[in-house]
């Protein structure tokens, strides 16, 4: 999706063997359910070997 932004965060607090990511996206025009979607998909392939538990997401919007 071209003007996709994606940052990537880790818990300040983690121990350096065992880190919490979290990916957040956004785009000028929001991020469609599609475009969700896809992102899972391609997180769940490409990230499968390093995720221990669960991924789970979480929708923000702005609210000021």
């Amino acid at each position: 999706m071209p003007g996709l932004a994606c940052a990537l965060s880790r818990r300040a607090e983690d121990d350096p063997k065992l880190l919490t990511l979290m990916e957040a996206y956004a785009h000028a025009d929001g991020v469609t359910a599609d475009w969700q979607r896809n992102i899972e998909r391609m997180a769940r392939e490409h990230l499968a070997a390093w995720v221990v538990g669960e991924r789970h997401v979480e929708v923000f919007v702005p609210c000021a």
